[in-house]
């Protein structure tokens, strides 16, 4: 009660400028010291889950009758207790996940050990989202599982909670249908592919733990992967869809190009565009400077597999 009070319509504005502040430290942070990535990134994570709970409190504060997105969250996930629990765990899930994998690495754990840890999270998300999937009757599960603010009445501005994987561009998109046939297998096989192919890199990193050459890769793993990612494209095209399915399915496309930072296609490809770019660039005038940045964020995706799971 007393965080709701807080949260008048004099006040939300400065603490959405907290947020962003938080979040520019947050951004600023990789590289400038030892554990500068784990800093940041926790501080990002502390904010957006912050934000998560302000954003409910206005989006109830300020609309008596739900709209659009908003809406269809409030139908779909928060009617009941059971999926109400499982998309705010799923939100949170998302959100620390990084963290999570961070600390789990920098403890020093063998690679075997981080997939394991890495397989049950990805286990509960994948229970997560089935508990969804069957709860709002076979329909897409939709990101992201909360209140997103919109723009009603120039009151409050979409925020973007999770730059990774980002949400919904629309505040008034219609609701979702039940998946049928070859959309629901679509579905499942959406909902299964980060467990599988972390169970394959689980399996491939104990050959791997047991081999002398550092440059052993292994496609079969991302392959698969991409292949299910593929296969579920196809079919769940097989089923019309609204506009608000239609605003997700184009989100997962997007998420594709997580694959070109995943080992070993980064290896093979994007590695050595990088490096040419980082070099070429490394000493001229305003553009080193992105260059520059780009060294300091590669860490994240060359050794946390969150950060392109697009999960």
């Amino acid at each position: 009660m007393v965080f709701k009070r807080l949260l008048s319509l004099d006040t939300h504005s400065r603490i959405e400028l907290i947020e962003d502040a938080v979040r520019a430290v947050a951004l600023v942070l990789p590289g400038r010291f030892e554990d500068a990535d784990l800093c940041a990134q926790s501080l990002m994570s502390a904010v957006n889950v912050l934000c998560l709970r302000h954003t409910h409190c206005l989006v109830r504060q300020q609309n008596e009758i739900l709209t659009g997105f908003n809406a269809h969250i409030e139908q779909q996930y928060f009617k009941h207790k059971v999926s109400n629990i499982a998309a705010l765990t799923l939100t949170v899930v998302s959100y620390t996940e990084v963290v999570f994998e961070m600390v789990v690495h920098k403890s020093k754990q063998s690679i075997n050990t981080r997939w394991r840890w890495i397989a049950g999270l990805e286990g509960v998300k994948v229970l997560l989202r089935l508990v969804l999937f069957y709860a709002t009757k076979k329909r897409i599960v939709i990101h992201p599982t909360h209140f997103a603010r919109g723009d009603e009445d120039n009151k409050i501005n979409l925020a973007t909670l999770d730059s990774r994987i980002g949400i919904p561009s629309s505040s008034t998109l219609s609701g979702s249908l039940p998946r049928f046939g070859w959309a629901h297998v679509a579905e499942l096989l959406w909902i299964f592919r980060p467990l599988i192919y972390v169970g394959l890199m689980w399996k491939q990193s104990k050959k791997k733990s047991t081999k002398d050459n550092e440059e052993y890769n292994n496609w079969k793993p991302w392959l698969i992967s991409l292949g299910i990612d593929l296969a579920a494209r196809l079919a769940r095209e097989l089923q019309p869809m609204t506009r608000l399915e239609r605003e997700e399915s184009r989100r997962r496309d997007y998420l594709l190009l997580f694959y070109l930072l995943r080992e070993p296609c980064y290896n093979f490809f994007t590695k050595p565009i990088v490096d040419m770019f980082c070099d070429a660039t490394e000493h001229r005038p305003l553009i080193s400077i992105f260059a520059a940045a780009l060294n300091d964020y590669r860490p994240f995706w060359e050794q946390y597999y969150f950060c392109t799971s697009g999960s």
